[in-house]
């Protein structure tokens, strides 16, 4: 995974436009610039198969890029979409997956990454340093930490870690940490100090026109190259 701006592309979107065309205004890129860290779908409130219709038509976009394509939550929609899609989970679908699997976390998510394919990422989400070291056994590709600061992107979000939550997460983790959590491009430069490897944004790239996205998306690049 590339270091820089890990996008979220959360929907419904307050633009008019369609998740494609979202994600084409998201993976450009100046000349000689490196790609996104990933492009993660996120849509809480759609079906599986409405969010696996989503993926196949972001799927060459991305493919194209150079982009790992994720989706959120849906692991039925990460087996049933497009070869190579990535997943990233919350503790609640870890608990489910290991439910389901009977088996204990590291067996469970073997089993899925083998389900996935070798070209899919796979990713937790993480709250707490406790979180964070037991993690590191799991066979991941990353692990997101946050909220870092305040956010409106959940209804229930866990306490904020900020900064120097962030920088610790960073030094005991093996894995790639993904800051996420009230990140904009000047939150997101503070991150990349910290020592995220990558930068989740959320709000931040949102926009109504074109014009806006393309404007929030350069400022972001910028900020956490």
């Amino acid at each position: 995974m590339q270091p820089g701006l890990y996008a979220i592309l959360d929907l419904p979107h307050p633009s008019s436009l369609g998740p494609s065309q979202i994600a084409a205004l998201l993976l450009e890129r100046a000349a000689g610039e490196p790609p996104l860290a990933a492009l993660q779908l996120r849509d809480k409130h759609a079906s599986t198969p409405a969010r696996i219709a989503a993926l196949r038509g972001l799927a060459p976009r991305c493919a194209a890029a150079g982009v790992p394509l994720i989706v959120n939550d849906d692991l039925a929609a990460a087996r049933e979409g497009p070869p190579g899609v990535g997943l990233h989970l919350g503790h609640e679908d870890l608990r489910a997956l290991v439910a389901r699997a009977e088996r204990p976390p590291r067996d469970a998510l073997l089993e899925l990454r083998e389900a996935l394919g070798a070209d899919a990422l796979l990713g937790l989400s993480t709250h707490t340093h406790a979180q964070v070291l037991a993690a590191q056994a799991l066979p991941l590709d990353y692990i997101g930490f946050g909220p870092v600061f305040a956010t409106r992107s959940k209804t229930n979000p866990d306490p904020e870690v900020g900064l120097a939550g962030l920088a610790r997460a960073c030094l005991e983790s093996q894995l790639p940490v993904i800051a996420i959590g009230g990140l904009d491009a000047a939150r997101g430069a503070a991150a990349r100090e910290a020592g995220a490897h990558a930068v989740a944004m959320i709000s931040a790239l949102a926009g109504r026109d074109e014009r806006e996205i393309r404007r929030r998306v350069r400022r972001a690049r910028d900020a956490v190259a």
